[in-house]
């Protein structure tokens, strides 16, 4: 190998030294200190050809680990490059592939925009078309609440028109007295004056001392009271057997008979029931007709009211007791007790 070559340069060299060096024939001493020198340089050549050789060698080593060491860096260098280049390639895939998803995030966004848009214009719409609609709704319960009230008139023209209207007639037919009260028999006369059938026609009346009429004493109800008080009991009677129809034109006759206790005539001590015979007996009768028709289901009636006349034209007058008199009464109709609905 060429390394060796330095070597062998080195060593021929010393051989020339030492055989060019002269003996000296006078001077063994000095001939043996300088084979001895000679022996010593000689050895501390070969000494240091082994110190070289051994550097070389070491050299060598140094070369080979580095050259090895190199050769891995190389290696690894290679290998991370191809690492790199791989990542380099699935990052640019990534980069590209969220470049595609961003243009359909765009694309999505505009697209949510355009519905976005749409939408607010159909809810405008859809409010201009509710606003319309409420408008005509109102516009349209205006219009029902009106023809509502039209209609209720029409009704109410055509029930007045083609009705039934009952109208009462009432004559009395006698007259008793005792220490229970009084007693007056009535004949009541019933005449539909309408152009409808009238149907559950039913009447109720009641005997008071007329002197309420004209003024009534502490504790006692007013006479339209005691009205109010028997037309509502007829208006929420169960129709039953009881009542009639009457036809239009039609007429019909029933009789009744009303009583009045003695405590009921001595209120305020009006009826002068002290007074010695003969003596006045002032009464009233005050009552109502109910009926109803086919085209009304609410209860229609006619009230009444009378003053019970003698043959005087005053009030009846009791000449003796027991009393009874059947003929000579009178009956007197009452202003502001009559009326129709």
């Amino acid at each position: 190998m060429e390394e060796n070559k330095p070597t062998n340069d080195i060593e021929t060299k010393g051989a020339e030294y030492s055989s060019n060096v002269p003996e000296s024939p006078n001077n063994p001493a000095s001939s043996r200190a300088q084979a001895e020198t000679d022996a010593r340089q000689e050895r501390e050549i070969k000494s240091l050809q082994e110190s070289i050789r051994a550097g070389e060698k070491w050299l060598i080593w140094l070369t080979a680990a580095m050259a090895f060491f190199a050769l891995c860096g190389v290696v690894v260098g290679v290998l991370q490059w191809k690492a790199m280049k791989l990542q380099s390639g699935v990052m640019q895939g990534q980069l590209e592939q969220m470049k595609g998803s961003s243009v359909q995030a765009d694309k999505l966004i505009g697209e949510t925009h355009a519905l976005a848009t749409n939408a607010g214009t159909q809810a405008n719409n859809a409010a201009d078309q509710v606003k319309r609609l409420s408008d005509l709704v109102d516009a349209t319960n205006k219009q029902a609440v009106a023809t509502a009230g039209e209609l209720a008139i029409m009704q109410k023209q055509l029930e007045a028109a083609d009705r039934p209207w009952i109208k009462i007639d009432i004559a009395s037919s006698d007259l008793s007295y005792d220490t229970s009260g009084v007693k007056v028999g009535l004949r009541y006369i019933f005449t539909n004056v309408g152009r409808s059938p009238a149907k559950n026609v039913w009447r109720s009346a009641r005997l008071i001392a007329a002197i309420l009429l004209m003024g009534v004493p502490k504790g006692n109800p007013e006479p339209k009271e005691v009205q109010r008080q028997v037309c509502n009991s007829l208006a929420t009677r169960t129709p039953d057997i009881s009542g009639y129809a009457l036809f239009p034109g039609d007429h019909f006759t029933d009789q009744d008979v009303l009583a009045l206790s003695m405590q009921e005539l001595s209120v305020d001590n009006w009826a002068r029931l002290n007074l010695p015979l003969p003596r006045p007996l002032p009464l009233g009768i005050v009552g109502c007709v109910d009926y109803t028709f086919e085209s009304s289901p609410r209860h229609h009636q006619t009230g009444f009211a009378f003053l019970v006349s003698g043959s005087n034209g005053g009030s009846p007058v009791i000449t003796e007791i027991p009393m009874h008199q059947s003929v000579g009464l009178a009956l007197t109709p009452i202003s502001g007790f009559y009326f129709a609905n």
